[in-house]
Protein backbone atom coordinates (compact mmCIF):
# COMPACT_ATOMS: atom_id res chain seq x y z
CA UNK A 1 0.00 0.00 0.00
CA UNK A 2 1.20 3.50 -0.84
CA UNK A 3 4.09 2.24 -2.98
CA UNK A 4 3.65 4.78 -5.77
CA UNK A 5 2.86 7.68 -3.43
CA UNK A 6 6.15 7.02 -1.63
CA UNK A 7 8.13 6.67 -4.86
CA UNK A 8 6.88 9.89 -6.47
CA UNK A 9 7.35 12.10 -3.42
CA UNK A 10 9.70 14.93 -4.34
CA UNK A 11 10.05 13.87 -7.98
CA UNK A 12 9.47 16.25 -10.88
CA UNK A 13 6.30 15.94 -12.96
CA UNK A 14 8.44 14.74 -15.90
CA UNK A 15 10.07 12.05 -13.77
CA UNK A 16 6.66 10.81 -12.60
CA UNK A 17 5.28 10.84 -16.16
CA UNK A 18 8.21 8.80 -17.52
CA UNK A 19 8.93 6.34 -14.70
CA UNK A 20 5.47 5.81 -13.23
CA UNK A 21 3.05 6.88 -15.97
CA UNK A 22 4.76 4.97 -18.80
CA UNK A 23 4.69 8.09 -21.00
CA UNK A 24 7.34 9.73 -23.13
CA UNK A 25 9.09 12.67 -21.58
CA UNK A 26 12.37 14.30 -20.71
CA UNK A 27 14.15 13.41 -17.49
CA UNK A 28 17.38 15.03 -16.38
CA UNK A 29 19.84 12.77 -14.66
CA UNK A 30 22.90 14.15 -12.90
CA UNK A 31 23.95 17.76 -12.98
CA UNK A 32 23.54 19.56 -16.32
CA UNK A 33 26.25 21.88 -17.61
CA UNK A 34 23.58 24.42 -18.61
CA UNK A 35 20.86 24.38 -15.97
CA UNK A 36 19.47 27.53 -17.66
CA UNK A 37 18.44 25.51 -20.73
CA UNK A 38 14.72 24.74 -21.05
CA UNK A 39 13.38 22.71 -23.97
CA UNK A 40 10.09 24.59 -23.93
CA UNK A 41 11.86 27.97 -24.30
CA UNK A 42 15.13 27.33 -26.13
CA UNK A 43 14.07 24.79 -28.79
CA UNK A 44 12.17 26.22 -31.76
CA UNK A 45 8.88 24.63 -32.71
CA UNK A 46 9.91 24.43 -36.37
CA UNK A 47 13.16 23.97 -38.23
CA UNK A 48 15.22 27.19 -38.30
CA UNK A 49 16.59 28.36 -41.64
CA UNK A 50 19.80 30.37 -42.05
CA UNK A 51 19.36 34.07 -42.64
CA UNK A 52 21.01 35.33 -45.85
CA UNK A 53 23.66 37.98 -45.32
CA UNK A 54 24.26 37.03 -41.68
CA UNK A 55 27.66 35.58 -40.77
CA UNK A 56 27.52 31.82 -40.19
CA UNK A 57 29.46 30.83 -37.06
CA UNK A 58 30.71 27.26 -36.89
CA UNK A 59 31.98 25.87 -33.61
CA UNK A 60 34.05 22.69 -33.73
CA UNK A 61 35.07 20.11 -31.15
CA UNK A 62 37.77 17.61 -32.08
CA UNK A 63 38.80 14.12 -30.95
CA UNK A 64 37.60 10.92 -32.55
CA UNK A 65 34.01 12.13 -32.25
CA UNK A 66 34.36 15.50 -33.98
CA UNK A 67 31.29 17.69 -34.11
CA UNK A 68 30.28 21.10 -35.41
CA UNK A 69 27.44 23.45 -34.58
CA UNK A 70 26.18 26.06 -37.04
CA UNK A 71 24.75 29.28 -35.67
CA UNK A 72 24.13 32.91 -36.43
CA UNK A 73 24.24 35.93 -34.16
CA UNK A 74 21.44 38.27 -35.10
CA UNK A 75 21.68 42.05 -35.11
CA UNK A 76 19.78 42.24 -31.80
CA UNK A 77 22.31 39.94 -30.08
CA UNK A 78 20.22 36.74 -30.15
CA UNK A 79 21.93 33.48 -31.13
CA UNK A 80 20.14 30.95 -33.33
CA UNK A 81 21.65 27.51 -33.86
CA UNK A 82 20.36 26.01 -37.06
CA UNK A 83 22.34 22.86 -37.69
CA UNK A 84 24.87 20.38 -36.36
CA UNK A 85 27.26 17.82 -37.76
CA UNK A 86 28.04 14.97 -35.36
CA UNK A 87 30.31 12.03 -36.11
CA UNK A 88 31.76 9.03 -34.33
CA UNK A 89 35.04 7.20 -34.74
CA UNK A 90 36.34 9.65 -37.33
CA UNK A 91 39.55 11.60 -37.79
CA UNK A 92 39.71 15.30 -38.59
CA UNK A 93 40.53 14.79 -42.28
CA UNK A 94 37.33 12.83 -43.00
CA UNK A 95 35.38 15.21 -40.76
CA UNK A 96 36.69 18.17 -42.79
CA UNK A 97 35.40 16.51 -45.98
CA UNK A 98 31.94 16.13 -44.41
CA UNK A 99 32.01 19.72 -43.18
CA UNK A 100 32.92 21.01 -46.63
CA UNK A 101 30.10 18.93 -48.16
CA UNK A 102 27.61 20.31 -45.62
CA UNK A 103 28.70 23.88 -46.35
CA UNK A 104 28.40 23.33 -50.12
CA UNK A 105 25.02 21.61 -49.79
CA UNK A 106 23.23 23.82 -47.26
CA UNK A 107 25.18 27.10 -47.02
CA UNK A 108 26.58 28.07 -50.42
CA UNK A 109 27.61 31.71 -50.53
CA UNK A 110 27.49 32.23 -46.76
CA UNK A 111 30.41 33.97 -45.10
CA UNK A 112 31.68 31.73 -42.30
CA UNK A 113 33.75 32.05 -39.17
CA UNK A 114 35.03 28.72 -37.87
CA UNK A 115 36.16 28.50 -34.26
CA UNK A 116 37.48 25.33 -32.69
CA UNK A 117 38.36 23.94 -29.30
CA UNK A 118 41.85 25.25 -28.41
CA UNK A 119 42.84 21.65 -27.61
CA UNK A 120 42.99 21.25 -31.40
CA UNK A 121 46.33 23.05 -31.32
CA UNK A 122 48.02 19.87 -30.05
CA UNK A 123 50.11 18.16 -32.71
CA UNK A 124 49.56 14.51 -33.56
CA UNK A 125 52.35 12.10 -32.71
CA UNK A 126 52.04 10.47 -36.14
CA UNK A 127 52.62 13.44 -38.45
CA UNK A 128 53.09 16.49 -36.21
CA UNK A 129 50.03 18.27 -37.64
CA UNK A 130 47.27 19.80 -35.55
CA UNK A 131 43.56 19.48 -36.34
CA UNK A 132 43.68 23.16 -37.33
CA UNK A 133 46.50 22.38 -39.80
CA UNK A 134 44.40 19.62 -41.35
CA UNK A 135 41.32 21.85 -41.68
CA UNK A 136 43.39 24.62 -43.24
CA UNK A 137 44.90 22.20 -45.76
CA UNK A 138 41.33 21.29 -46.80
CA UNK A 139 40.43 24.95 -47.31
CA UNK A 140 38.74 25.60 -43.97
CA UNK A 141 40.12 28.64 -42.15
CA UNK A 142 39.44 27.56 -38.56
CA UNK A 143 40.84 29.38 -35.56
CA UNK A 144 41.13 28.29 -31.93
CA UNK A 145 38.76 29.87 -29.42
CA UNK A 146 40.33 32.68 -27.42
CA UNK A 147 40.07 30.78 -24.16
CA UNK A 148 39.82 27.21 -23.00
CA UNK A 149 38.59 28.27 -19.56
CA UNK A 150 35.54 26.21 -18.67
CA UNK A 151 34.04 29.11 -16.73
CA UNK A 152 34.40 31.63 -19.56
CA UNK A 153 33.01 29.22 -22.15
CA UNK A 154 30.11 28.10 -19.94
CA UNK A 155 29.15 31.65 -18.96
CA UNK A 156 29.10 32.78 -22.59
CA UNK A 157 26.36 30.25 -23.31
CA UNK A 158 24.60 30.64 -19.96
CA UNK A 159 24.36 34.39 -20.51
CA UNK A 160 22.60 33.92 -23.83
CA UNK A 161 20.30 31.28 -22.32
CA UNK A 162 19.35 33.69 -19.53
CA UNK A 163 18.39 36.63 -21.77
CA UNK A 164 15.09 37.51 -23.37
CA UNK A 165 15.51 39.84 -26.37
CA UNK A 166 12.46 41.48 -27.93
CA UNK A 167 10.28 38.87 -26.22
CA UNK A 168 12.31 35.94 -27.59
CA UNK A 169 14.98 33.74 -26.00
CA UNK A 170 18.56 34.98 -26.31
CA UNK A 171 19.52 31.53 -27.61
CA UNK A 172 17.31 29.36 -29.80
CA UNK A 173 18.08 25.88 -31.14
CA UNK A 174 16.52 24.28 -34.19
CA UNK A 175 14.62 21.09 -33.29
CA UNK A 176 16.82 19.13 -35.71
Amino acid sequence: PGYYAKRIAGKSPDHVRVYYGCQYGFVREGRPVFSEFMDSLHVARERLAPLPGVLLHIGIDFGLTPAAVFGQRLANGRWVFIDELVTEDMGVSRFADLLLARLDERYPGYETRITGDPAGMQRAQTDERTPFDILYAKGLDARPAESNSFTIRREAVAGALSRIVDGKPGLLVSPE
